[in-house]
């Protein structure tokens, strides 16, 4: 029996926005294992597919970067895989790539970087060392991390950029850790690197002699003949025989970081992080890493670990508990839970739905993203805490964010400039509904099932209450302006 508090917990950790009958599939499975297990078994939609969906009917054939957009915006709405489309969000965010690169950004580019989101999907439940062979031979991260075309010359350094954020960013990070997440030190209580200067050029080694297959940036790298550095290597204290191809070479470095003693703790933290509060506990990274150990790295496991997790439950009042939501996630959540719906027949999103100004996959400024983990607001009240999210709530973020709340997910079916309106006939009806002396609680158990799984609080529905006293309900422009109020709301754009 999932309760309706730990419905909605679930729902905010675990997708990117739902609609009630998510809550209803959440409900029917009986448990979050056997949720876990239904929606793993649920293909996500290709973003290559849906972006040349898209390009094929917009009117305006050289939008690449307008049809990838609004082809993830129409995966996000659509689709019923929704534990899915978080896992691969959180993956974009762990393996950063960017359209900001100037090669990425080129109109040509942009189906690989949907093929790149593509692989990152359609494996997020397999095994971390087939993550990590993937991201490792993609044509977008060979470009992004500059070790593509990287040939082996005798005496030349190869290139490092690769082989030091594979470490730093996306492994096992800068210093040894407990697999509790916390810092080893040495006996003057500085922090044990986990990784040295000469792990990275051994490392960079390995990735020399990879190219673009046949031309094809949709297909994985292959091994260039010739190119690729024969020496032997010694990485993290392992031995690499000489005379091994790029591929030997590249799965036994896998094999060396999937071995190591940080992987774990590293990659738990990191998901919890993402999933359920910014500030996890020693003990329940310990916890999740000892699972994803155990299962040999198995990806659905450590998703299992996280949401089952007494830890998961935002029970107490802890302010500590809990994360933002950023506003990819939010403003995801407010269409679908309002059912964003088109009012012609062919199926395309309008261009403004590639939403210009708002921060999407594979767009951040630089491969350590928009912040990290660690980082917290300069303001005394966030001293020893993490809240990273907080970095991209400026004030014209928000003033961003609220224009594109306005504009795209609260738009009404009458209004006849809208392309899209918010599918909730109900929401109007007893908004409308003066004669009914019930409609405005009514009105507020719509909001709640569709927009907080029935766990709205009581502040909440008591500031609809007193705003309804007051509103003006033959105008929908007022019912317009409580809905957005709700959306940018703490309640809302917050979990725990």
């Amino acid at each position: 029996m999932i309760t309706p508090r730990k419905a909605h917990q679930v729902l905010l950790q675990a997708t990117m926005g739902f609609k009630s009958h998510d809550l209803d599939n959440l409900n029917q499975a009986g448990s979050i294992e056997n949720w876990i297990s239904l929606q793993s078994g649920l293909n996500g939609n290709s973003l290559v597919a849906r972006q040349q969906y898209m390009a094929e009917r917009h009117p305006k054939a050289d939008w690449t970067a307008v049809h990838q957009r609004i082809a993830y915006t129409d995966i996000l709405l659509s689709t019923g895989s929704v534990l899915r489309n978080r896992i691969a969000y959180i993956l974009t965010q762990l393996f950063v790539v960017s359209v900001q690169h100037p090669e990425l950004s080129r109109a040509p580019r942009r189906i690989a970087i949907s093929k790149y989101y593509d692989n990152l999907a359609q494996n997020c439940f397999g095994n971390f060392r087939e993550l990590l062979k993937i991201v490792s031979t993609s044509p977008v991260m060979g470009e992004y991390l500059t070790f593509l075309e990287n040939d082996y010359k005798e005496g030349v350094a190869a290139d490092e950029n690769y082989a030091r954020e594979l470490m730093q960013l996306f492994t096992i990070g800068p210093v040894l850790l407990e697999m509790d997440g916390s810092t080893i030190e040495d006996g003057n209580g500085r922090p044990v690197s986990s990784y040295s200067q000469e792990d990275i050029e051994q490392a960079a080694k390995i990735m020399t002699g990879w190219g673009i297959n046949n031309d094809d940036w949709l297909k994985p790298l292959r091994e260039k003949q010739g190119a690729h550095n024969p020496e032997a290597k010694a990485i993290l204290g392992r031995d690499i025989q000489p005379g091994g191809s790029a591929e030997e070479d590249l799965d036994q470095l896998i094999d060396i970081l999937c071995d190591h003693q940080n992987i774990t703790p590293f990659i738990a933290k990191f998901f919890i992080q993402k999933m359920v509060t910014s500030n996890p506990s020693p003990d329940y990274i310990e916890r999740v890493a000892k699972t994803f150990k155990n299962s040999g790295l198995d990806m659905l496991k450590l998703v299992e670990a996280i949401l089952t997790d007494d830890a998961a439950n935002y029970e107490n009042e802890d302010k500590e508990r809990g994360l933002i939501r950023d506003p990819l996630i939010t403003l995801s959540h407010a269409m679908r839970g309002l059912n964003l719906t088109l009012k012609d027949l062919n199926g395309i999103l309008p261009d403004a739905y590639s939403w210009k100004s708002r921060r999407v996959i594979c767009d951040a400024p630089s491969v350590f993203y928009y912040y990290q983990p660690d980082e917290s607001p300069s303001d005394e009240r966030f001293v020893g805490l993490n809240a990273p999210e907080f970095k991209i709530y400026n004030w014209d973020d928000i003033y961003h964010y609220y224009s594109q709340v306005t504009d795209l997910a609260v738009r009404l079916q009458s209004d006849q400039n809208a392309k899209a309106y918010m599918n909730r006939p109900a929401i109007e009806s007893h908004f409308s509904n003066i004669d009914n002396q019930n409609s405005i609680e009514n009105l507020i158990n719509e909001i709640d099932l569709h927009l907080f799984a029935r766990n709205m609080s009581e502040s909440m529905k008591n500031i609809i209450r007193d705003y309804m006293d007051t509103a003006n309900r033959n105008n929908l422009d007022a019912l317009r302006v409580l809905l957005i109020q709700i959306i940018m709301s703490p309640e809302f754009m917050t979990q725990g």
